[in-house]
């Protein structure tokens, strides 16, 4: 019995020491990449169907996302990502070296990012509800700061983004005709309240009508609902140990070993963007 309770003892005191988010072995389609990248074209991907995510890890250590949505869908026809997030630890241990490692496990739904000192943080989407979520552990007591980077921020003529003329060539009642841009509306950023940060893009318009009026086909605008007019999609992001830092951040109450973030996605047709 001595032996037997000296068993138990040592069982339960290995299975208190298991770190959070036990690594995995290895699996068969992993793709496994051993340096940090240096924008979204080093991202990995990952998503549920609805709700889709590039990730990417920079040298500075942070690590950043975009958001993406199978019906984010704005005023003008245009399928955009929801907004990016940078998330930064100070310290961080994702900067490289020999211990650094982005995993993307497919047969997990997961993407793992391994580095000094056994640091570990997971990024995933939910299967069932559509929610993204950030977890890291291992790290040494750091501050961490969760900012939302938004490029919708007053609105804008789509050719003047970068000589980017993709719209006006892409809508037939624009080409062809360079005096009719097309506007790309703002997002709204609410006021940071309840520890969150909360963003959303609101159509107030639509293209529908005339793309049915185009086609000559205006009498049957009344049979088919309008898909874009004040459709609303946005993010809502929060985390446990968070609080406001601004309408754009949150930042860690006080320096964390471990963390949770969770951002929810909706998209929804309403009648107002209240």
């Amino acid at each position: 019995m001595q032996h037997a309770s000296s068993l138990l003892a040592a069982v339960a005191a290995a299975a208190l020491s298991i770190p959070l988010l036990a690594a995995p072995k290895t699996g068969k389609y992993d793709v496994v990449w051993n340096s940090p990248g240096q924008s979204y074209k080093d991202s990995m991907p990952i998503g549920n169907g609805d709700i889709g995510l590039n990730v990417w890890t920079e040298p500075s250590g942070d690590i950043v996302f975009l958001i993406a949505k199978t019906d984010a869908w704005t005023e003008n026809g245009q399928l955009v990502k929801l907004g990016r997030v940078r998330v930064h630890i100070a310290g961080s241990p994702f900067t490289g070296g020999s211990a650094f490692r982005q995993i993307l496990r497919p047969g997990d739904g997961v993407i793992e990012i391994r580095g000094a000192a056994s640091a570990r943080a997971l990024f995933w989407v939910d299967a069932n509800a559509p929610v993204i979520r950030v977890e890291a552990s291992g790290l040494q007591p750091s501050d961490v700061e969760a900012r939302a980077e938004l490029w919708r921020l007053s609105p804008r003529r789509s050719d003047d983004v970068r000589g980017n003329d993709e719209v006006q060539r892409g809508i037939r009642e624009l080409s062809g005709n360079p005096d009719k841009a097309v506007i790309i509306d703002p997002d709204t950023i609410l006021p940071a309240a309840n520890n969150r940060v909360e963003w959303l893009h609101f159509d107030t318009r639509s293209i529908y009508p005339s793309i049915f009026e185009n086609q000559h086909l205006a009498s049957l605008l009344g049979k088919y609902p309008d898909p874009l007019l004040h459709r609303a999609f946005g993010v809502l992001m929060k985390g446990a140990d968070f609080v406001s830092a601004g309408d754009l951040a949150l930042k860690s109450a006080h320096p964390l070993r471990k963390f949770e973030l969770d951002l929810y996605a909706l998209t929804a047709q309403t009648a107002s963007a209240a």
